[in-house]
């Protein structure tokens, strides 16, 4: 799925229900800048930025017992090492350093990672993370897997 029909998708269900998703603003050069500043020997990939220069950042399907919905993709100043993310460490010594977390997930039990040694987008565990499983590796692929996760959300 492209971006664009991800994010047209996203804005025809908050047209039928107000509400439904909540998305950022497109990502801006003060931010990009920003970010490769505190990460300078990090790479993203060009179809991530992509991606969040349309918006930086969303949450599917909020509501008041979960705020963070089903999924919430991380605007690019909370993207940061899954080490950091998943356990609050600097470096966790079975999560490699190219692993960043770019989602949150209500329960913390999933987390999905881009691997920017290889460009692939992983579903990860905090409990196992050597089961990290690769679901993507690429934007598109990657949001047809955000689809997925909604749809189980959904049920």
């Amino acid at each position: 799925m492209t971006p664009e029909a991800f994010y047209s998708r996203l804005a025809a269900d908050n047209r039928r229900v107000p509400g439904t998703h909540l998305l950022e603003s497109g990502l801006g050069t003060v931010d990009l800048d920003w970010w490769q500043k505190q990460h300078p020997k990090t790479n993203l990939p060009d179809d991530f930025i992509a991606l969040l220069r349309l918006h930086n950042g969303f949450c599917l399907h909020p509501d008041e017992h979960t705020p963070m919905g089903a999924i919430r993709l991380l605007p690019i100043r909370e993207i940061d090492s899954a080490s950091r993310r998943l356990y609050g460490k600097r470096r966790c010594e079975s999560i490699p350093n190219s692993w960043l977390a770019i989602t949150d997930h209500p329960d913390s039990a999933r987390y999905l990672i881009l691997d920017t040694s290889t460009g692939c987008y992983l579903d990860v565990s905090p409990i196992v993370p050597d089961e990290a499983e690769v679901v993507a590796k690429n934007v598109g692929e990657m949001l047809d897997w955000v689809n997925g996760v909604v749809q189980q959300w959904n049920g």
